[in-house]
């Protein structure tokens, strides 16, 4: 008799310990389920309690207590486990934790713009801009040299701008140096509409399109992806590529691929595995 209740009590105890361990395992993984690391911040966010404000690479756990500065404030986040999300305030107080977009499209891979509508195309919506990028041009539909040359308009604190885009061999070069250097001087770098036009050497000009580059701070644009590479550790270069176009795209523009893998080996030291298998 005796020897059943102790084995009752040893299989009581073993399995209080074993649901103790499942509970605490189980509390670990909501946890962090529940924990979000800061990527972007859009306005100034305060923590209540500290009155810290948020900054990239901060850590946010689901129901603590925000202060937006307006409601047009918002934060990009990421979880391990779950992906992005979007940090912005709600009418209720509470923040609101939502997915964000996977938009993965970019403009493309292309080696040259042959075309009126390859340009169109590509200088469109916003444009983003890594560093300085050069971009081959169709020979017989945009002739390049002194005579025949691209340039760009645009409103600038009032004042009416009109830069001409250098030429390469056969290309065009856009730099943010070059686009916001004004009467010899460089200015602030603004997120504004531009007109392109192409000139050709009889003085004839054509409206191609309106655009408005974005050239982001690049050492912050650094943080935010270092943020994002430390999230997404053990994922393939093709999933992290993703994750950072889709980022880009929210926040920023639609980047170039090219221009952005040349970037993510520059400045982030990301290099495309060569053996990769495209499908």
């Amino acid at each position: 008799m005796m020897k059943n209740k102790s084995y009752i009590i040893i299989v009581a105890v073993l399995g209080f310990v074993t649901f103790g361990m499942q509970s605490f395992e189980a509390s670990i993984k909501l946890a962090k389920s529940d924990k979000y690391r800061v990527i972007k911040i859009n306005g100034k966010i305060v923590f209540i309690k500290s009155g810290n404000g948020m900054k990239i690479g901060d850590y946010f756990v689901t129901g603590t207590p925000l202060k937006f500065s307006t409601m047009r404030d918002r934060a990009a986040v990421i979880n391990r486990e779950k992906g992005r999300f979007i940090l912005q305030p709600s009418v209720k107080g509470k923040p609101k934790v939502l997915p964000a977009i996977s938009n993965i499209a970019t403009r493309g891979e292309v080696e040259v713009l042959i075309n009126l509508l390859d340009v169109k195309n590509y200088f469109s919506e916003k444009c983003l801009f890594l560093n300085e990028i050069t971009l081959k041009m169709g020979k017989e539909a945009f002739m390049l040299d002194e005579e025949n040359f691209f340039y760009v308009t645009f409103k600038y604190n009032d004042e009416k701008v009109a830069k001409k885009i250098p030429n390469g061999e056969q290309s065009i070069i856009i730099s943010s140096e070059k686009l916001f250097t004004i009467d010899g001087k460089r200015v602030p770098v603004k997120e504004l509409e531009m007109t392109l036009f192409y000139r050709k050497a009889d003085k004839t000009i054509r409206e191609v399109n309106s655009f408005i580059p974005v050239f982001p701070d690049d050492a912050i644009l650094k943080q935010e992806i270092t943020v994002l590479l430390d999230e997404l550790n053990a994922e393939t270069y093709l999933e992290k590529e993703k994750e950072i176009i889709a980022f880009l795209n929210e926040f920023y523009g639609k980047p170039q691929k090219n221009n952005l893998r040349n970037w993510l080996s520059k400045e982030m030291n990301l290099k495309m595995d060569k053996n990769i298998n495209f499908k």
